[in-house]
């Protein structure tokens, strides 16, 4: 297959993993992000994630890995994980790319093929304002078109289906 120059025919994956801070999520994107680098049918896995943080801690130097950590923020770490979401992320995900998110919600539309993995039932088993837009913009983002959603076990799939009305996909 010939490929124009300076584009490769192996994909590229983003992993967004701001929001996999502590815990199992964090040690998800780890075990995720290592595997991914040593598939030889992917080009390179580039991990987005705080410096200092869980997953940047736990992350071993791999060919074809990349790491982009960010700032740690000790203040507003919201407000400025969606303002990187929207501002940087778009420059990371040129065409060939695929976007991993461990958040689900995204400020913008993903213009690539993205994978949202919910592994934190909390916002979908309790009320409140805040977890009522969590699940409105993890609904929105699923509605990404292509978008796919995934999530650790069958009762997940249900609170996620009962919840926003979206299909996940049970990967253990």
């Amino acid at each position: 297959m010939r490929v124009a120059s300076g584009l490769s025919a192996l994909p590229r994956i983003v992993i967004d993993a701001l929001a996999a801070r502590l815990g199992g999520t964090a040690h998800v994107a780890i075990q995720v992000a290592q595997r991914l680098a040593g598939d030889p049918s992917i080009a390179e896995v580039v991990v987005v994630t705080r410096r200092c943080s869980m997953v940047a801690r736990g992350l071993r130097p791999a060919p074809g890995l990349r790491l982009v950590t960010l700032r740690p923020a000790r203040r507003l770490e919201l407000p400025r994980r969606v303002a990187w979401q929207a501002l940087g992320l778009p420059g990371l995900t040129e065409p060939g790319t695929r976007l991993l998110t461990f958040s689900g919600m995204l400020p913008r539309r993903a213009a690539v093929p993205l994978v949202s993995h919910l592994s934190n039932a909390v916002m979908f088993e309790r009320g409140g304002v805040a977890n009522r837009l969590r699940r409105r913009v993890v609904r929105w983002t699923a509605g990404t078109k292509g978008a796919q959603v995934v999530v650790p076990t069958r009762g997940q799939a249900d609170l996620v289906r009962a919840a926003i009305g979206v299909e996940a996909h049970v990967v253990p």
